[in-house]
């Protein structure tokens, strides 16, 4: 399902707006995920969420920029 432009309401193309992470920013929302509190019916869901942030987290840290 392609992502709608909210102004249009037709479908986004796929340069348009693209939103990205960054390794500040998924060193941001790990370390506030890590000391939060979660109540016991949202463990499952943020369980759910620290993985996926973790791999995101996982493959910048992987990426190699090579300096001439």
């Amino acid at each position: 399902m392609p992502l709608i432009n909210a102004k249009t309401g037709k479908p986004k193309s796929p340069d348009e707006d693209r939103i990205g992470f960054t390794i500040k920013d998924t060193e941001f929302l790990l370390r506030h995920l890590m000391i939060s509190s979660v109540d016991g019916k949202d463990i499952e869901i943020a369980n759910s969420v620290l993985t996926k942030l973790k791999k995101i987290h996982e493959q910048l840290m992987q990426k190699v920029v090579e300096v001439n």
